[in-house]
């Protein structure tokens, strides 16, 4: 049980609301953390509410991150037959492709293998990776992320699972 809500009206946002939001938060996470639960769902929460409350928070992936001090984490979206994992998260689009750096491409490509495994009995996955740009970059001609990251950093991987 968390305390500490203001009185709430359905549909309408109050910054008043957001420790006690970010706590129902920590207090699953801790539960997991701990043993006594064996999983977390949560709903959408309004992230400039909570900044309005004067609380840094671009969302749970990185509210989650820090609790559980961890380098990294992975978003990952997944129905039965279909599993989308995230590179970026939480950022405006104009930051996206400085955000996908082979460091960051390998840590998040690494997790997926490794949780897909663990945690979705995948002997071995297998991990297609979209293109940043529209087409793929038309080989540079709408991007060139493909080619001087993406690409580069897929081959690397590559390389170290078959040697």
């Amino acid at each position: 049980m968390v305390d500490g809500c203001a009185s709430t009206e359905a549909g309408v946002l109050d910054p008043a609301n957001s420790a006690y939001v970010l706590e129902t938060l920590r207090a699953a996470a801790n539960g997991c953390l701990q043993g006594d639960f064996d999983g977390m769902v949560t709903a959408p929460v309004h992230k400039g509410v909570i900044n309005e409350a004067g609380i840094a928070f671009s969302g749970h992936t990185e509210f989650l991150q820090e609790l559980c001090g961890v380098e990294r984490v992975v978003m990952m979206l997944a129905t039965e037959d279909l599993r989308v994992a995230l590179v970026t998260t939480h950022l405006p689009l104009k930051d996206v492709s400085a955000a996908i750096t082979p460091e960051r491409l390998s840590q998040v490509t690494r997790i997926l293998n490794a949780d897909l495994k663990a945690f979705f009995g995948l002997e071995q996955p297998r991990i297609l990776v979209a293109g940043l740009n529209p087409h793929a970059g038309e080989g540079g001609h709408l991007g060139r992320e493909e080619i001087e990251t993406i690409e580069p950093t897929l081959e690397q991987l590559r390389l170290k699972a078959y040697s």
